[in-house]
C-alpha cells in the first residue's frame, strides 16, 4: 500500500479555501457612500443575513434578527444584514429597521436562494453554514441552527 505524503501548507490552504463562498462583491451601507466587501469578515466568524421588505417571514423575523445581532456581538461574532431584491427606497426604508451599517442590494445582485437567508462565514467568504428560511423556535433555536453562541 502506498504511503501518502502529508499535505504541504499550500495544499492545506487550498483545501481550506475550497467549498462554497459568499459572492465577491461590494455593497453600499445605509446612509453612507462607503462600500463594504461581502466576503470580508473582521472577526473569526461572521453572520450575513439577507432580507427583503416584501417578505412576510422577513418582517416577522426582524426583531429576532436585531436581538440575535446584539447577542452575537456580545460573543465576538460580526453580523451583517443585507436588504435587497426591491425598489431602492423600499430597501432603505426597511434597512432603517436594522440601523446604520445595513448593506443595500436593491438590484438583488447577491442572489440568495430565498429570504430570509442566513450565511455563517469566515474571512475570505468561505461559507460554514447556509440556512434558507427562518427556522422555528425564536432566538435560541436560530443561533443553535446556525452553530453560533
Amino acid at each position: 500500500q502506498d504511503a501518502k505524503e502529508p499535505p504541504t501548507t499550500e495544499e492545506t490552504k487550498l483545501e481550506e479555501d475550497t467549498g462554497p463562498h459568499l459572492p465577491d462583491m461590494y455593497l453600499h451601507a445605509l446612509d453612507s457612500d462607503a462600500v463594504f466587501s461581502v466576503t470580508s469578515c473582521p472577526k473569526r466568524k461572521c453572520l450575513t443575513v439577507y432580507m427583503a421588505p416584501w417578505c412576510p417571514h422577513c418582517r416577522n423575523a426582524t426583531q429576532t434578527i436585531i436581538a440575535l445581532r446584539q447577542s452575537l456581538a456580545d460573543h465576538g461574532v460580526e453580523t451583517r444584514i443585507i436588504v435587497g431584491k426591491c425598489d431602492p427606497q423600499e430597501a432603505e426604508d426597511y434597512a432603517r429597521s436594522f440601523g446604520a451599517g445595513t448593506l443595500l442590494d436593491p438590484a438583488g445582485d447577491f442572489k440568495p436562494r430565498g429570504v430570509p437567508h442566513f450565511y455563517v462565514s469566515q474571512d475570505g467568504g468561505k461559507i460554514l453554514e447556509d440556512v434558507a428560511g427562518m427556522p422555528p423556535g425564536g432566538l435560541d433555536a436560530l443561533a443553535a441552527r446556525l452553530g453560533l453562541p
